[in-house]
C-alpha cells in the first residue's frame, strides 16, 4: 500500500519525545544517547511478522470462516462503497468487541492519506476521489481493517495490562510520521502491525471473490452442457453459498 493510514497518532499531539524507536538500525536519538525504556525493535526482536500473524489470527479467522458475514459485506461493497466500508467497521468493532469509532467521508483533496485515525476524536476519516464520487475496489477494506487496528490498539494501550498493550502505548507516546521519518514511519510496531492486518484482510475477501466466481463459473459449464443456462439459477446458488 502506498498511502499512509495514519498521519497523527491515536492520542498524541504528533511530537517525538527523546527516546525514539531502534527498528532495524540505529536512530540518531537527541543528545546521542540511548533510550531509557526498551525499544520496539529490542523487545520484539527480527520476528515481528510472525508475531503479527498470531495476534491478528483471532480476528482474520473470523472474516475468513465467517462466509456470510463475509458477503453482506462484498455485496453492500458493490452495492456503495460506503456501505460496504461501514459493514465491515460495525463487523470488526464487534469482533474487536470494542466501540465502533466514528466514520467520515471525506473528498481526497490535497491529502495523501487514504484514511486517518483520530484517537483524540475517536473518528476515522475514509478519502475517496471526489471525481470519480467514489472508491470501491478492495483496497477500501484493507483501508477501513487497517484504521480500526488502530483503534483496537489504542482500546488496549488505554485499558490492557499485557506487555504488547503497554508496547502499543510506548508507540503511541513516540510515535513518527511518514512526514518526520518515512522510513521509520512503516516500521514502527502500530504502523506495521496496522499494514499486516489491512493487507491480510483484503487478501482474504480476494479468496471470498475467488471461490464465488469458481462456483458460478462451474455451475455455468454445467448449464451449458445441459443446454440449460438461466441467471437465476446462480444467482440462486451464489444466495445458498452465503447461508453456509
Amino acid at each position: 500500500m502506498s498511502h499512509e493510514r495514519l498521519s497523527s497518532p491515536p492520542g498524541s499531539s504528533n511530537q517525538i519525545n527523546n527516546y525514539g524507536y531502534d527498528t532495524l538500525a540505529a536512530v540518531p536519538f537527541a543528545g546521542n544517547s540511548r533510550p531509557e525504556k526498551p525499544t520496539i525493535s529490542e523487545i520484539l526482536g527480527k520476528e515481528k511478522r510472525i508475531e503479527f500473524a498470531a495476534v491478528c489470527r483471532p480476528y482474520t479467522n473470523e472474516v475468513l470462516f465467517n462466509t456470510v458475514r463475509a458477503w453482506d459485506v462484498l455485496e453492500a461493497h458493490k452495492s456503495n462503497f460506503k456501505r460496504g466500508v461501514t459493514e465491515l467497521r460495525d463487523w470488526l468493532a464487534e469482533t474487536f468487541q470494542i466501540e465502533p469509532p466514528e466514520l467520515a467521508f471525506r473528498p481526497t483533496g490535497d491529502t495523501d492519506s487514504a484514511g486517518q485515525f483520530s484517537g483524540n476524536e475517536y473518528k476515522i476519516t475514509f478519502y475517496y476521489d471526489a471525481r470519480r464520487s467514489r472508491r470501491g475496489d478492495l483496497d477500501d477494506l484493507n483501508t477501513i481493517a487497517h484504521e480500526m487496528w488502530h483503534a483496537l490498539q489504542l482500546n488496549k494501550a488505554n485499558y490492557g495490562d499485557d506487555e504488547r498493550s503497554e508496547l502499543y502505548d510506548i508507540n503511541f507516546d513516540c510515535y513518527f510520521s511518514s512526514e518526520d521519518n518515512e522510513e521509520f514511519y512503516g516500521r514502527q510496531l502500530i504502523e506495521d502491525e496496522a499494514f499486516y492486518f489491512g493487507d491480510k484482510i483484503e487478501r482474504i475477501f480476494q479468496s471470498h471473490l475467488d471461490q464465488g466466481q469458481d462456483i458460478v463459473t462451474a455451475f455455468k459449464r454445467t448449464f451449458r452442457k445441459e443446454n440449460f443456462s438461466r441467471p437465476n439459477v446462480v444467482d440462486g446458488y451464489l444466495q445458498s453459498f452465503k447461508k453456509r
